[in-house]
């Protein structure tokens, strides 16, 4: 642990390390010397919980299957503005079949899809537009004998 860099602790992030760092933690073996109250008191509830875990001591479960996921979000930013309904329905298409290819990966059906559109908030000078709509999809006819929670 003397040689790990605290940023490759599972768990620890790029902002966390910059924060650690300075702190004078730059190895795990620097981070496990930590009192975990001290720890907890400066970042998280998580940061200190892996203090302990460094040090032996039993606290994070792991889980042996991750849960099925309760949403599936398929969004992207565009490098520029699209205004032509051909690109928009383009960009549509390439989502849901993303989204699709999720849901089959958990073996599940969609209960709801929801399509938002708007234009660049951070660029005041443009006027703002900002839409949504949502449509319930039928389920019942499904070869699947889940329970459908998915949106």
């Amino acid at each position: 642990m003397r040689i790990v860099p605290v940023g490759e602790v599972w768990g620890i992030g790029s902002h966390t390390t910059a924060k650690l760092n300075q702190l004078g933690i730059d190895t795990a073996w620097d981070l496990a010397s930590q009192p975990s109250n001290r720890i907890q008191a400066q970042f998280t509830i998580v940061v200190a919980r892996t203090v302990m875990e460094l040090n032996g001591i039993h606290c994070m479960e792991l889980e042996e299957i991750a849960p099925d996921k309760q949403q599936i979000v398929y969004s992207r930013s565009f490098s520029r503005r699209l205004t032509e309904c051909q690109e928009l329905s383009q960009a549509l298409a390439e989502f849901y079949s993303r989204a699709a290819e999720k849901l089959r990966r958990q073996h599940s059906v969609a209960g709801c899809m929801t399509v938002f559109i708007r234009t660049n908030p951070f660029n005041q000078q443009e006027p703002q537009y900002q839409r949504s709509a949502s449509i319930k999809l039928d389920t019942s006819h499904s070869r699947h004998p889940r329970t459908y929670r998915y949106s």
